[in-house]
């Protein structure tokens, strides 16, 4: 994936490494872009979702995927402006600022800021605000509403998906959630 070139790149400062990537980095997007279904916006066929987590239920793999998304797009603009590859990232840039106004659109309550499902239901889980904060996917308006949201879901109880009902401050993430409730917090 693109994120391994990247981390190992920001730890050791080595451009060799992305240089050499760079072109497989590029097919991995293209490829994205070509399961992106063009009249729902979503991307098919990769079910990228919080395994293990105790709330499954309620972070639709629909929102990680396109945080994602969203994210790859960002480090490969970076990657272009490191690389001198301006018309890459001028192109990297755009479908970054697209990808994050279509998943701001699509999983952020407008009137509540909180995280929902593609059919409108209610998300609200620890994952949905930790991943995209992570990732910096949303918008300048959202984020310290997903901040409270998240520090919310965190310290209250939660039904995880046998309906127990967890202790407060109890981990609700799974994989891909736990990797970003950190930081984000």
């Amino acid at each position: 994936g693109i994120t391994v070139p990247w981390e190992a790149y920001q730890q050791y400062g080595d451009v060799n490494l992305l240089s050499e990537h760079y072109e497989a980095m590029k097919q991995y997007i293209d490829y994205l872009d070509k399961m992106t279904d063009p009249e729902t916006g979503l991307i098919g066929g990769n079910h990228l979702s919080d395994w293990l987590s105790p709330e499954l239920h309620r972070t639709e793999h629909h929102l990680l995927v396109t945080a994602q998304h969203a994210y790859n797009l960002k480090i490969m603009a970076q990657v272009a402006e490191i690389l001198g590859k301006t018309d890459d990232a001028n192109t990297f840039w755009d479908k970054y600022e697209a990808r994050k106004a279509f998943f701001n659109h699509t999983f952020v309550d407008p009137e509540t800021k909180r995280t929902i499902k593609t059919n409108g239901e209610l998300s609200d889980s620890q994952a949905s605000y930790a991943v995209p904060l992570d990732f910096g996917v949303f918008d300048d308006e959202t984020i310290p509403y997903a901040a409270k949201h998240l520090a919310e879901a965190v310290s209250r109880e939660n039904a995880d998906d046998t309906g127990k009902m967890r202790p407060e401050y109890s981990l609700m993430t799974g994989f891909i959630g736990t990797a970003s409730i950190s930081s984000a917090l």
